[in-house]
C-alpha cells in the first residue's frame, strides 16, 4: 500500500513504541502485573547472572529468532535495572533484520508476482527452521559466557 520503504518504517516504528510500552508498563506496575506472564524467579536471576553487555545481545539475539515473544520480553526487560537506550537499541537491532526481509521481499512480491511471493515463503520458512535446528541462542549464550 505504501511501498516497502515507508511500510518498513512504520512498521518498525510501531514494534518500537509497543514494546517501549510494555517496558514501561512493567516499570511502573512491576511484579504484579509482569507475573502474570512470566516466572518472576527466571527473570531474578537472570538479573543477577549477566552483565548489562549480556542482557544486551541477548535480547537483540532473541528478537531475531522469536517474533512472537516482542511483548514478552518487554515485560522482563522492565523488571531488570537495564537501561531505557539499552533496551531500545536491542529492540531496534534485534527487529530491523527481519523486518527488512519480510518488507523488502513483500514489496518484490507485491511487484513480480504470486510465484515470486511463494518461494519467498519457503526460504523464510526454511530459514526458519534453520535458525530453529542450530540453537542459535545457545551459541551465542555460551561465546558470551566465555568472553566475560
Amino acid at each position: 500500500m505504501f511501498g516497502w520503504i515507508v511500510g518498513l518504517v512504520l512498521g518498525e516504528v510501531g514494534i518500537i513504541l509497543g514494546s517501549l510500552v510494555t517496558f514501561w508498563l512493567a516499570r511502573r506496575f512491576r511484579k504484579p502485573l509482569v507475573k502474570r506472564f512470566t516466572l518472576l524467579r527466571t527473570v531474578e536471576e537472570w538479573e543477577e547472572k549477566y552483565s548489562e553487555r549480556q542482557k544486551f545481545w541477548a535480547l537483540v539475539a532473541i528478537r531475531l529468532v522469536a517474533v512472537p515473544f516482542f511483548d514478552h520480553m518487554g515485560y522482563v526487560a522492565g523488571l531488570t535495572k537495564m537501561r531505557w537506550s539499552t533496551f531500545l537499541f536491542s529492540t531496534v537491532l534485534g527487529t530491523f533484520p527481519l523486518m527488512f526481509l519480510i518488507y523488502y521481499f513483500g514489496g518484490l512480491t507485491f511487484n513480480k508476482g504470486v510465484y515470486f511471493g511463494i518461494t519467498f515463503v519457503i526460504g523464510l520458512t526454511t530459514l526458519g527452521l534453520v535458525y530453529k535446528n542450530a540453537n542459535v541462542l545457545k551459541y551465542f549464550s555460551s561465546l558470551w559466557a566465555k568472553k566475560e
